[in-house]
Order: C-alpha cells, then structure tokens, then sequence
C-alpha cells in the first residue's frame, strides 16, 4: 500500500466512523440502546430541550390587565446547536383568556415530529398579574402531558416568574421558570426480553427565556424567543391575534 493508498483508507475510515457515530446520536428520544444505569442522564439532557420547546409561548401572556380573548401558534426548534440535519421543530397553539385583570387563563396542545418521533403534548396555566401597566410581573404556574416517544412519556409541573417591558409597540419580556419532571420509562423493544424494563424518574430543571414583540395593529402580534437551559438553546417564533 502506498502513501496515497493508506491516506485515502485513513480518510474513509474517518468518513465511516462519522457516519456510524452520527447515525447514533439522531436519535435521542430512543432509550432502548441505553444501559439502564445510563437512562437517567440522557433524559437530564434530552428533557430540557422538550420543555424549551412546548413551554407556553409569551405571546399568549402579552395582554395582562386586558379582559379578552388571545389566540396564538409559535413554531419553535427545540435544540438550536444541533446539527442542521436535526435542526426541526414543534409546532404549538394555545388559547389564553383574561379572566379577571390580574388572572390569565390558558392552553396549549402541540404535535409534531422531533428526532423521528412523533410528540403529542396538552398543557393548561394560571398567570397572576400584578405592577405597572407598562411593566407587569407574572407568576406563571402550569401542567403539561407530552405522549409520543415510544420509550417514555412525561409530565412537567412548572411554575415561573415573568417580566414584561412595553416601549410602544414592541414588547420585551425575561422569564425563570422551575420544571419539575415526572418520567415513565417503558422500554420494550430490546431482542433479549431480559432487558426491557419500566421504571420512573423524578428530573428537575431551571429555564431562562427572552421574547422580542412587536404588536401589529390592535389585534395582532410577531414574536421571538431564546431559551436557555445548562446544555441547549431553543428558539422559534410566534404569531398572536386578540380579540
């Protein structure tokens, strides 16, 4: 084997190593190749990325003191330093309603595919309201379903503390909010029956999020929101109507 040879089997071999190592990590919400030991360490990072992605969007929170009705949709990428080839996203509608000028009702429900699997979630929130017009607080406290993975599903208890900030027409917003999991693992599918278990793990985690709003008129508005956890970023944009 001469120079070239050896130089183009070290590239192909690199090349092969890629692919198998990347062909590995597609999929995350996949559990069965997991030693069990291991199982809870990945749901700590692949949790995080979920709950960023089906968090109730700001948009729906942007009309506090307002008696109403506000309807909105956001579409948001669940792990933004994920490769491009990962990088989709979930979409979500929700419904808030002004019940009292310091209490906002709302929901959500959410589908779609992320890491070839199919998530289906449904989340209902209190907000209480209180401050300046131009410049409420909010605590946000709220429970949300997500169904889907083959090899888990999850509950997630949340409860937050939102600032809003309103120049004109455009509206900036910083959240914190506590995540406290519950996870029923249920993995079936391995050859060797031996293996296959159902377990449950109790996970919890901190969210930081910022929103840029711009209202459209009376009745519409645009968003963009970051949000941050140790291990990811997730980001997506939102479109509201009031009505």
């Amino acid at each position: 084997m001469n120079i070239r040879q050896f130089q183009k089997f070290k590239y192909l071999r690199f090349v092969g190593l890629f692919l198998i190592a990347a062909n590995l990590s597609a999929n995350e919400l996949d559990l069965t190749a997991l030693p069990k030991n291991q199982v809870r360490g990945e749901l700590q990072n692949i949790l995080p990325k979920l709950c960023a992605g089906l968090e109730l969007p700001c948009i729906l929170l942007s009309r506090p003191f307002t008696p109403g009705v506000l309807i909105g949709a956001r579409y948001n990428c669940p792990d933004l330093l994920a490769s491009p080839s990962n990088l989709t996203g979930l979409p979500t509608c929700g419904m808030a309603v002004g019940a009292t000028p310091d209490l906002i009702i709302a929901g959500q429900i959410g589908t779609g595919r992320w890491q070839e699997e199919t998530l289906n979630s449904m989340g209902i929130y209190l907000a209480y309201v209180w401050g300046k017009p131009t410049a409420p607080n909010q605590i946000i406290g709220g429970v949300n379903h997500t169904k889907g993975p083959v090899d888990f599903h999850f509950l997630d208890m949340s409860l937050g503390y939102l600032k809003l900030f309103q120049f004109n027409q455009w509206l900036f917003s910083v959240a914190g909010t506590a995540h406290f999991t519950q996870v029923g693992i249920h993995v079936t599918d391995n050859l060797n029956s031996a293996d296959n278990y159902k377990a449950r793990e109790n996970i919890d985690f901190m969210l930081v999020n910022v929103t840029l709003q711009r209202n459209l008129g009376e009745h519409f508005q645009i968003g963009t929101n970051l949000t941050f956890s140790p291990k990811s970023v997730s980001g997506g944009i939102a479109l509201g109507s009031y009505f």
